[in-house]
């Protein structure tokens, strides 16, 4: 499967006003529910969908806590208290 990118502009900061750097911004394909990421996961493990489930809310809880950015594959995931 392809990755789809779009070109956005940012200001750059170093040259200053008035200039600008292109920066390539991933297209996603789609968003997926819990239902969704928990049969995609059970199908290629021996997983039932509550340990899925259960690892998924860990891995929430221990980034949240933490305060920090996960760089998994491609994507990134920046979480942050609202």
């Amino acid at each position: 499967m392809a990755i789809s990118f779009t070109i956005q502009h940012i200001p750059d900061l170093k040259k200053g006003k008035g200039h600008s750097l292109p920066v390539a911004h991933d297209q996603p394909y789609g968003t997926y529910n819990m239902d969704d990421i928990c049969t995609q996961a059970c199908a290629r493990s021996t997983l039932s969908p509550a340990d899925v489930k259960a690892a998924l809310d860990s891995f929430a809880w221990v980034i949240q806590n933490h305060r920090c950015s996960v760089l998994m594959r491609y994507c990134i995931y920046d979480i942050e208290d609202d």
